[in-house]
């Protein structure tokens, strides 16, 4: 399996969660470091980032809370940082693996197809991360 440069993979990344973008969110950060890559869409209530590891050849999509235009993780009170899916089991009841959305083409990388199913569960279990509504996280 051939991991993706940095550059490579984030420009995946803008183009599969364009979505982001047309409902508001900004790229708020580029990752480009020996170990990872990854870009994080910045909205007014909700971030998300979506990342790979080199070192585990694994990419996700992770969910954070944003206030007064800074993320609000664990670690800040009323905060939230989580896998996209952790964020649907505890959040929507979710209890699949994305595997609905799976995508079958033999001309796309692994890493193309990773990005489409995780894009395709967003936007069709995560509504309201989509379209940062003010009511994705339990109020403060």
């Amino acid at each position: 399996m051939q991991l993706p440069d940095s550059n490579t993979f984030n420009s995946e990344v803008e183009r599969i969660f364009s979505f982001l973008v047309d409902n508001g969110f900004i790229v708020s950060d580029r990752l480009d470091t020996s170990l990872t890559g990854g870009v994080t869409f910045l909205g007014r209530n909700v971030a998300v980032t979506v990342s790979l590891d080199r070192r585990d050849a694994c990419i996700d999509c992770y969910l954070t809370r944003v206030v007064d235009g800074r993320l609000a993780k664990n670690e800040v009170p009323g905060g939230y940082w989580g896998h996209l899916s952790s964020f649907l089991v505890k959040h929507r009841g979710y209890r699949g693996a994305f595997k609905e959305f799976k995508v079958l083409d033999d001309s796309l990388e692994w890493y193309q197809a990773s990005l489409l199913r995780l894009a395709g569960a967003l936007k069709s279990l995560a509504p309201d991360v989509v379209g940062d509504q003010s009511s994705i996280f339990p109020t403060l």
